[in-house]
């Protein structure tokens, strides 16, 4: 079948699962990140879980990421609420630049 598509946990035992290496590489290089970061998750997301959000907001940078939850979204933000990412993304911008 798909090999992609087969879930192997994190190295480092937290119970993370990533399908493809590249979300993994991406999340262990998190605390690289120097500049503000915003999140937007959706509420209805089914990858997001809390304890999952958390993590990634404590590994992100020195742990200062700020966050933002649309609860009528899913997964495919941008994609489901343009309207709404492109202005908190907007206000994030004028208020952290």
């Amino acid at each position: 079948m798909f090999t992609f598509l087969k879930a192997r946990p994190h190295p480092d035992g937290s119970g993370l699962q990533f399908y493809r290496d590249e979300p993994k590489a991406v999340f262990d290089r998190l605390p690289e990140i120097k500049c503000p970061v915003l999140y937007i998750f959706g509420g209805k997301s089914e990858v997001g879980n809390p304890a999952t959000i958390k993590l990634k907001m404590e590994r992100t940078g020195k742990g200062d990421a700020e966050k933002i939850t649309i609860e009528e979204a899913g997964h495919l933000i941008p994609q489901e609420e343009p309207e709404k990412t492109g202005m908190l993304r907007s206000q994030y911008e004028l208020t952290n630049s």
